[in-house]
């Protein structure tokens, strides 16, 4: 009996720290929203790309940070927004981090040439961004991972008929209509060839979202991701339905 309640204390302290936890992250997340968004000051996290962060390794893996050595400021701060975006397991937090994201690509990275329809010079992921590779960065865990993988391989599933999934989807579709404005085919390229398959989307489907994407306004593009969202969720029921009654049938 003393093993038991041993026990139990052990789950309820473990069940407080991931609440703490969790609690601690929303209010980063929504200081970071406040500073960008709604005051924005993205130009001043320009100046911490080179500082060190004052952070343990314990409170930096807090936000995201998987780097063995001491990352800097900025480091820290793209990498946790980059992971709150993709993998939160609250749609609602989510939504912010793809706010402040889309914010700095919007202030950091300028329009390219083969986006805005213009003529001469390369087009895609060119070299008109305010840190050098971010817009890469912004490619690969905006775009790809927190609006495709992300979405399409939440665990547990996104429901579409959520109103706060439904303005996650959204600020997605906003954010993938953004960074084509300044990837243009490069964005293209990497949903096909990299987000579509690692989130098991066939190439019918990928080939739609990307055309919605390049031609199509932001509320099309939100409409398709909700399409693709809602048939992952079934697929998902499906299949635990499918494992139950195959357990149930194999105890008779």
């Amino acid at each position: 009996q003393a093993a038991n309640g041993a026990a139990t204390a052990a789950v309820a302290a473990t069940l407080e720290e991931a609440r703490e936890r969790g609690e601690l992250q929303r209010s980063y997340y929504a200081l970071l929203y406040n500073l960008v968004v709604g005051a924005g000051m993205s130009n001043v996290l320009l100046t911490t790309a080179s500082t060190p962060s004052p952070l343990p390794v314990a409170a930096a893996s807090l936000v995201g940070s998987q780097q063995a050595s001491n990352p800097s400021v900025l480091e820290l701060l793209l990498t946790g927004l980059a992971k709150g975006a993709s993998s939160h397991i609250d749609p609602g937090v989510r939504r912010t981090c793809v706010q402040v994201f889309s914010r700095l690509v919007g202030d950091w990275c300028k329009e390219s040439k083969e986006s805005a329809g213009g003529a001469g010079g390369e087009g895609g992921c060119a070299q008109t961004e305010a840190l050098p590779g971010f817009q890469h960065f912004a490619m690969e865990r905006l775009a790809g991972d927190a609006c495709c993988t992300g979405l399409l391989r939440a665990q547990p599933p996104l429901d579409g008929r959520d109103g706060v999934t439904s303005t996650l989807l959204m600020e997605c579709a906003n954010a993938l209509k953004l960074m084509y404005s300044r990837c243009g085919d490069d964005l293209a390229a990497h949903l096909m060839s990299v987000a579509a398959p690692a989130a098991g989307l066939p190439v019918g489907h990928a080939q739609q979202l990307v055309c919605a994407v390049r031609e199509r306004d932001a509320k099309d593009v939100k409409d398709i991701l909700r399409g693709l969202v809602m048939q992952q969720a079934q697929g998902v029921a499906a299949a635990a339905a499918a494992a139950s009654a195959a357990t149930a049938a194999s105890l008779r």
